[in-house]
């Protein structure tokens, strides 16, 4: 049985519990103006649902026989990887299209992930007056608008691609 398997349902699951988690106590964390508790779920089942994709690649290695499956940390790694073994499965022609596609959810996905380990971006005032020790700093993560909806979205079309490419997988 392929090892990333497990690790990808169980990388779900753990979105599905933060997810639902944040949707149950929506009401309660509004009245209560608590935005930060809803920042920490919402960027915690993103690190789940990508760290599910990551182990997903590898799934699909070791799916196909490649002997180095743990050293995947990408789909253009897993096509080179696979291309090196004469194998070129369709799952990795879909998933390379999603990454490349800036308006696909994977590829928002991956974007919005990448961002959170950014640090912050400084963006000094206009004027020369002022002291530099006074910058303005933006935070990368402030564009990143995360919500359980969208990423409860992300997460559908995620496990709807997988279940779609498991049939595939295990049926050659």
């Amino acid at each position: 049985m392929n090892p990333y398997l497990s690790v990808v349902n169980q990388k779900i699951l753990f979105c599905d519990i933060l997810l639902n988690q944040g949707a149950s106590k929506k009401d309660y964390l509004e009245e209560n103006n608590s935005h930060q508790f809803e920042i920490v779920l919402c960027q915690s089942a993103l690190y789940q649902i990508e760290c599910a994709y990551l182990n997903y690649l590898r799934e699909i290695a070791a799916t196909y026989q490649y002997k180095l499956a743990e050293s995947i940390f990408s789909v253009q790694g897993l096509d080179a990887g696979l291309r090196g073994i004469n194998k070129e499965p369709s799952e990795i022609q879909e998933i390379k299209s999603l990454t490349e596609s800036s308006s696909s959810w994977l590829f928002q996905l991956l974007a919005a992930f990448k961002q959170l380990s950014l640090p912050p971006s400084l963006e000094v005032g206009k004027s020369h007056t002022q002291s530099s020790s006074l910058l303005e700093v933006k935070q990368l993560d402030d564009d990143i608008h995360l919500s359980y909806q969208l990423l409860a979205a992300w997460r559908q079309d995620f496990v709807e691609m997988i279940k779609r490419h498991r049939e595939l997988m295990y049926e050659c």
